[in-house]
């Protein structure tokens, strides 16, 4: 699955999740991160969302290795999807003591929210 074929399986009424999802897989979408972070951040999301066509299609983007910035983005990702607030704090900490901007930690937590939306909109049944 691609994610114009995840996009387009959305029902209508998730007009705004649809523009959102290739809004937020763009660098200007999520500003201040590179393609490579919002990558590596929307694959960890998917897995976070446990829904299989979410991951295929944003397996289908990139397979690209992880640094520590990066993997302290995922983990802060994945750790707003799981509603961790104690976590999402010290992922954010390392990723200020890093030179992260707090645009960039907001686009990957805002990468992490849309593909929750996707998850939880998607009809499989399509």
């Amino acid at each position: 699955m691609t994610i114009d074929q995840l996009k387009n399986a959305l029902p209508e009424h998730a007009k705004d999740i649809k523009l959102n999802l290739v809004n937020v897989l763009s660098t200007d979408g999520a500003p201040d991160l590179t393609q490579k972070q919002i990558y590596t951040v929307a694959l960890a999301s998917a897995y976070a969302t446990k829904n299989a066509a979410i991951i295929a299609a944003i397996h289908t983007l990139a397979n690209p290795g992880v640094d520590k910035v990066d993997f302290e983005l995922n983990c802060l990702a994945v750790s707003a999807l799981n509603g961790c607030g104690m976590c999402m704090d010290a992922h954010a900490r390392e990723l200020n003591k890093a030179g992260i901007s707090k645009l960039a930690v907001q686009s990957a937590v805002r990468i992490a929210a849309v593909l929750n939306a996707v998850a939880n909109g998607y009809n499989e049944n399509i």
